[in-house]
C-alpha cells in the first residue's frame, strides 16, 4: 500500500469513526503533539483537540441525528483535503473544508473551517 493510499484510509476510517461518535477512535487518529487549526485559533496537544471535537459531537453534530454528505477527499502523499457537509437536528454545516497533513500513521495536524448556521433561532 502507497503513502497516499494508506492516509486516505486513515482520513476516511477518522471522519466514520466521527459520524459514529466515536470520541475515542477520532483521537487515536491524533499524534500526542498534534495541532488543529481553526477560525477560532490554533488548538495544540491531543488533549486540547479532543475538548473541541467532544463539544462538537455533543453540540452541533450528535451521531444519532447527523446526515452526512462527502463531496470531496484527495490525498496525495502526506496532505489530505475534504470538503463536506452535514445537518442535524439543530445545526446546518452547509460547507466545510479540512485539511491534514500525516506522518507514520498519525493526523500532526488538521484544518477546519466551515459554514455553520444554529436551526435553532
Amino acid at each position: 500500500m502507497t503513502t497516499t493510499q494508506s492516509n486516505e484510509r486513515i482520513i476516511r476510517q477518522h471522519l466514520e469513526k466521527l459520524q459514529q461518535g466515536d470520541l475515542y477512535g477520532v483521537m487515536a487518529d491524533f499524534d500526542d503533539d498534534a495541532i488543529l487549526v481553526m477560525a477560532t485559533g490554533v488548538i495544540k496537544g491531543k488533549a486540547a483537540i479532543e475538548e473541541v471535537f467532544a463539544g462538537f459531537l455533543a453540540g452541533i453534530i450528535p451521531p444519532e441525528k447527523t446526515t452526512w454528505t462527502v463531496d470531496q477527499l484527495l490525498v496525495e502523499g502526506d496532505v489530505g483535503y475534504l470538503v463536506w457537509s452535514a445537518k442535524s437536528n439543530s445545526h446546518e454545516i452547509s460547507f466545510a473544508s479540512d485539511s491534514f497533513f500525516l506522518q507514520e500513521g498519525k493526523i500532526k495536524a488538521q484544518t477546519s473551517a466551515g459554514i455553520i448556521q444554529d436551526l435553532m433561532y
